[in-house]
Order: C-alpha cells, then sequence, then structure tokens
C-alpha cells in the first residue's frame, strides 16, 4: 500500500513531493523495525506469529480506511501526524506478513517438490500484487484502493485464524518430520 499510495490524487500529501517522501521514509522505518522484531520471531509459534501479523494489519488497515476513504472531508483526514502513525504501524505488520509467507514455506512443502511450490507460490502473490497495483492505480479512486487493502488484511486474516485453529505447529519440527506430516495430507 504505502510505496504506491503516493500516487492517489485525494489524499494529505498528494502533489507534494516533500510530504510523498516522508510517506515512503516512514513505511520504510516501519518495515525495517518489523525485521528487527522478525529476529525474535522463533519465541512464538508459527501460528501464533501468523495470526499475530494480519491482525495487526487488518487493525492497522480498519482505521486507515475509515480515515482516508471514508471520512475524507474530517480533521483527522488532513492529519499527516495520524496518517504517518497508522502507516507506520501498518508497514509493521504488513513486513511480518510477508515474512511469515518466506517463513512458512519451506516448512510447509515437502522437500521432494518445495522449489516448485515455493516458486508457484511466489509467482502468485506477485502476479496479484502487480495486477492489483496497476489495475488500482490506472482506474480506481483511494476509496476503492484502500478497501481493496482493507479485504486483502480481512482474507488473510481469515486465512491466519483457519490455520491457527486447524494447522499444524511446524517450530522446532525436523525437516524430516515436516516431509511426513505433509506425506499424509
Amino acid at each position: 500500500m504505502a510505496f504506491y499510495i503516493v500516487y492517489l490524487p485525494s489524499l494529505p500529501f498528494s502533489n507534494n513531493e516533500v510530504l510523498a517522501t516522508q510517506v515512503l521514509l516512514w513505511a520504510n522505518v516501519g518495515a525495517s523495525i518489523a525485521g528487527l522484531i522478525g529476529l525474535a520471531v522463533d519465541k512464538l509459534s508459527r501460528k501464533t506469529f501468523t495470526l499475530i501479523s494480519f491482525l495487526g494489519g487488518l487493525l492497522t488497515m480498519v482505521p486507515i480506511f475509515i480515515i482516508y476513504g471514508v471520512m475524507t472531508k474530517s480533521a483527522f483526514a488532513s492529519s499527516l501526524t495520524i496518517f504517518y502513525t497508522l502507516l507506520f504501524l501498518n508497514m509493521v505488520f504488513s513486513e511480518l506478513g510477508w515474512a511469515v509467507r518466506v517463513l512458512l514455506e519451506p516448512e510447509l512443502y515437502p522437500t521432494r517438490n518445495r522449489a516448485t511450490w515455493v516458486g508457484i507460490v511466489r509467482f502468485i502473490a506477485w502476479a496479484m500484487y502487480v495486477f492489483l497495483i496497476y489495475y488500482l492505480l490506472a482506474s480506481a479512486n483511494t476509496y476503492v484502493y484502500l478497501l481493496s487493502n482493507l479485504i486483502l488484511y480481512v482474507v488473510g486474516f481469515l486465512a491466519a485464524l483457519a490455520w491457527f485453529i486447524f494447522g499444524i505447529e511446524t517450530r522446532g519440527l525436523p525437516i524430516h518430520a515436516l516431509d511426513k506430516a505433509a506425506d499424509r495430507r
């Protein structure tokens, strides 16, 4: 969201290069902080880490959508401090969401076809990303752009919740145990 939202015309930083640069700065600071948080990821179960990542992304995307997608004429919507704070927090969780995918890919796919499935997942993720960015920037307004991001977080959270309830915990399992579990599916 952060790296393309600067191109939408109706936000407080639109048409101002200095403010748009601040968007990218705070987004990157949030993503970088997430990298540091990620150093402690092995202290949590994979299922908990996944749930926290997508729940946090959803909870930070909701006020962004409400303030900048729905309440566009409010005093909140003109506050750059509120926007930068929400953006920073959202980018922390967004980056953790990418970390979850990268962490779970090698753990969930059996050794014999891991590279193929990791490639398929990455292709799908990047193809959707490119398509959505192109579509949303070419034809959508701010409301639709933010709503699309919110929907993606809802889907991610629901999948994380399903994984939390029904998935297997992979943290600390040796690779042969993971392969055996994958063979049973």
